[in-house]
């Protein structure tokens, strides 16, 4: 965990900066953005479900980890060389490709490593150090863009990730034996067969309702609500991030826009050390995140209107925000460790990667063809599609 500090602070640094350059020195317009967002997140959905197939066929973590880190650093080490707007959207694919090596294996490792009432906190842990990390780089891009510039920050951006793989190489062990996820499916059958049998012992009392179809569906679980929600929240998150940063530098100045970032950044990283004492339940957690998404997003209109307080909602609303996908991530990845498959560690990440490809394109045109006050409805209106979906699969 602690070897993943470094290349989330390159992360952090980078995903502004990236947009940044984009707008600043390739003169990109907003559908730009949105392609940068869509490439990078088409791209990382065969990777995703590629990388973690082969986590689980081989049984190891640490190589999946070097992989990621070296080839994430040459690609910010070759970023101050682009010229134009093709040549970095195939460095941003490469990049999604390596940096989604690690995805998996850090998830897989995590949940290896801790018993399954330990899985939330240690994934509250793990994502916490990265939220520390990206929170870090924000602020060194806020300090230091003004004297260093995008070529010496992308180069440092570089050199963070080769320190992430030099700690992985020295710090991490692969488990002996990934058993942690095949207890949990147990688990899950037994108490299933249980309650099954619990109700054919006693079909005489729930009369004509209790058919056999009704019995064999308890062995048939579905998650295609649960994916769809999955889905759309992250559709609506990237379709939100990927233009913010022109939408917020009609109104602040290239450092303001990385405080505001920064801020939200903060909050993410705070909530994580947070998450365990809100408890364990996933349906109130996915519930709550959705509500507060689809809420927070349409107050961003605000410093449109001019107001004074514009700069401080804003930081307050992506502050929200971030802690809401912070609540979000650890209880939707959870859930998802506990019913997927030997061989599909991959999966949630690819629908994370299909809602941010579809997300990433929406936003762009969107917010350029109709501006952004449609965009922020737009996306409200997304998670609360996501709050439904949440809502229908629980009650399954």
């Amino acid at each position: 965990m602690y070897g993943l500090i470094p290349q989330a602070t390159a992360n952090g640094l980078a995903n502004v900066l990236l947009l940044l350059f984009l707008v600043v020195e390739l003169r990109g317009s907003l559908l730009d953005l949105g392609l940068v967002a869509t490439v990078s997140a088409l791209s990382i959905i065969p990777s995703l479900i590629f990388w973690g197939w082969l986590v689980d066929r081989t049984g190891r973590c640490k190589p999946f980890l070097l992989i990621s880190f070296v080839g994430v650093g040459l690609v910010f080490l070759l970023i101050p060389f682009v010229r134009d707007v093709p040549q970095l959207l195939v460095l941003s694919a490469i990049r999604s490709v390596a940096y989604s090596a690690s995805l998996p294996a850090r998830q897989i490792l995590t949940v290896e490593s801790e018993s399954r009432e330990g899985w939330q906190g240690g994934m509250a842990r793990m994502q916490f150090l990265t939220g520390l990390g990206e929170t870090l780089g924000m602020g060194m891009g806020a300090a230091t863009f003004g004297s260093l510039g995008f070529g010496t920050l992308f180069v440092l951006c570089g050199f963070f990730c080769i320190i992430s793989a030099l700690a992985s190489a020295l710090m991490v062990q692969d488990p002996w034996l990934m058993i942690e996820r095949r207890l949990v499916v147990l688990e899950r059958f037994t108490n299933t067969l249980v309650s099954a049998s619990t109700l054919i012992g006693n079909a005489d009392t729930f009369g004509q309702t209790m058919t056999p179809h009704k019995v064999s569906r308890m062995f048939h679980h579905s998650a295609r609500f649960f994916f769809f929600g999955v889905f759309s929240f992250s559709l609506g998150g990237v379709a939100l991030y990927s233009p913010l940063p022109a939408y917020f530098l009609s109104f602040f100045s290239t450092s303001t826009v990385f405080i505001v970032f920064l801020a939200g950044s903060m909050a993410n990283a705070l909530c994580y050390l947070l998450v365990n004492r809100m408890g364990g339940n996933v349906q109130r957690n996915l519930i709550l995140t959705a509500v507060s998404r689809m809420l927070l997003i349409p107050l961003l209109i605000i410093p449109v209107m001019g107001l004074n307080s514009g700069l401080f909602l804003a930081v307050g609303v992506l502050a929200s925000l971030g802690a809401a996908w912070a609540l979000f991530d650890v209880a939707s990845t959870c859930m998802f460790l506990e019913i997927s498959q030997r061989g599909r560690a991959g999966f949630y990440g690819a629908s994370i990667g299909l809602g941010s490809a579809v997300g990433g394109i929406l936003g762009g045109y969107i917010s350029m063809e109709y501006g952004f006050g449609l965009l922020f409805t737009f996306c409200s209106l997304i998670y609360a599609g996501s709050l439904i979906a949440f809502v229908l699969q629980f009650k399954r």
